[in-house]
């Protein structure tokens, strides 16, 4: 009796190499753009997280050096669009709020460079967001939801207010007006619908703390 032994070949036939990639295919079709969105959607809350973080160090700063450090906001970056830009400003001894004109990104220069007696004493800039080329083409659609120059206030004891307008002399610290009630920094992404939302909470008491996500600005709510 003779017995025939079937041995089973090994790897693909090309027709079932082609069936495999083209399922590979169609699953990252799939997935790409979601990963894509999940991706700028994380960048986008870092951005909020960055902007969150100025004014945790800005009120440290405050603290620490016993100064008024004013925190100012622009919503439209001179130089690219969809970009927030921060300055972090320690002011001179006994003056609590800016006086003269609104610090502008490009004319504010740095400590020790200036003999004037608004010299300033603590001078940083940043941008958001920062990330690189590849990350700033991923959220560039980030919006401020709010428009020109911000002033934000931090006192030594860590008290927060908002200067509405410059002074043309310094202004009483007892003057300063109350923060406005919701979050005073919002931020969306993207330009269009479907849109997410999130913003970043002060209070006069010193208190800091992000919002949770929406859908839309009205739903944005303070912790405190």
């Amino acid at each position: 009796m003779r017995f025939m032994v079937l041995q089973a070949r090994a790897g693909f036939t090309t027709l079932e190499l082609v069936v495999v990639l083209m399922l590979m295919a169609a699953v990252l079709l799939i997935a790409t753009p979601n990963l894509i969105r999940w991706y700028s959607v994380q960048q986008f809350y870092q951005s909020v997280q960055q902007v969150m973080t100025l004014f945790r160090v800005a009120e440290f700063s405050a603290i620490t050096a016993n100064a008024w450090m004013a925190v100012v906001l622009h919503s439209d970056c001179p130089f690219a669009r969809g970009r927030i830009c921060a300055q972090r400003i320690r002011l001179p001894m006994g003056q609590c709020g800016i006086v003269g004109t609104w610090p502008a990104w490009t004319n504010l220069t740095p400590c020790g460079t200036q003999s004037s007696p608004t010299e300033i004493c603590e001078y940083v800039q940043d941008r958001w967001p920062a990330a690189g080329p590849e990350g700033v083409r991923r959220v560039e659609q980030i919006r401020p939801e709010f428009s020109g120059t911000l002033v934000l206030i931090i006192g030594p004891n860590g008290s927060i207010w908002q200067q509405t307008s410059p002074a043309t002399s310094p202004p009483l610290c007892s003057d300063l007006p109350i923060l406005p009630p919701g979050p005073q920094v919002v931020l969306s992404y993207p330009a269009y619908s479907p849109r997410y939302y999130q913003g970043v909470c002060l209070s006069a008491r010193g208190q800091i703390a992000l919002t949770d996500s929406a859908p839309s600005r009205d739903q944005l709510g303070c912790p405190f």
